[in-house]
């Protein structure tokens, strides 16, 4: 299922969303990536540097909503009130929560690796 969050126009999620409610954020991967991949050579000349990729398909679905705005991804499917408790593709807070939450789990992820292999 696919919610339009920028439907009915003049009440959508997406219009009562406050853009300065979120972080800004900006994409640009292969920089960020030659940037990190030059810093650790640098830093550990005598080391493999290994890259790991992966696929964020349904990224969104792993960003929770906060109680307090549950309530605008409410709807009904058939004869059922679905209350969508994750971040959904196409309301404009998704992206900024997302990264926000990729780039907290990076940092608990790869800098307690890298201070132990120093």
């Amino acid at each position: 299922m696919i919610n339009d969050y920028s439907y009915p126009r003049g009440a959508s999620v997406n219009e009562v969303t406050n853009r300065d409610d979120f972080p800004s954020i900006s994409y640009n991967p292969l920089r960020d990536i030659a940037r990190r991949i030059r810093e650790l050579r640098s830093q550990h000349p005598d080391e493999e540097v290994l890259v790991m990729l992966g696929d964020v398909s349904g990224a969104f679905r792993h960003v929770p909503v906060h109680e307090n705005e549950v309530h605008m991804f409410v709807f009904m499917f058939d004869d059922y009130v679905v209350i969508d408790l994750s971040c959904g593709f196409g309301w404009r807070g998704s992206p900024a929560l997302r990264e926000l939450l990729l780039t907290i789990s990076m940092r608990l992820q790869i800098y307690p690796i890298m201070r132990r292999t120093r």
